[in-house]
């Protein structure tokens, strides 16, 4: 399969012009901080995927905060590193639905579950 020819950089419409736009849109309003945060904040919110993502935020825990697993016990944050053994001991690989199966493959979904 040969490559596509280079764009010309004359005539209007041509891709190249398109970039030299794009280039020239971008750096503009990239000017000040204020800018850029919009611009990101835009761009996050315009993609477009059917995945799920997560992010990390420091939050204080109640006091009485608590949670309980099966064979492990009470379990008081932070985790602690015996206790995170503990409970990959007792979890199964998760399995996941396809049409009316419940499948187990590890291609799929490579996680952990335990039961409740």
């Amino acid at each position: 399969m040969a490559p596509d020819p280079p764009a010309t950089e004359s005539g209007s419409g041509s891709d190249n012009d398109e970039d030299k736009q794009s280039v020239v849109s971008n750096s503009s309003t990239m000017a000040t901080t204020d800018d850029f945060k919009v611009d990101l904040l835009k761009a996050i919110k315009d993609i477009k995927t059917v995945e799920k993502f997560a992010f990390d935020q420091e939050i204080e825990i109640p006091e009485d905060f608590n949670i309980s697993v099966q064979g492990v016990g009470d379990i008081k944050p932070p985790l602690k590193k015996a206790q995170a053994v503990k409970i990959i001991t007792q979890a199964r690989q998760a399995p996941f639905g396809r049409g009316s199966d419940t499948i187990v493959d590890t291609s799929v979904r490579k996680n952990l579950g335990t039961r409740s």
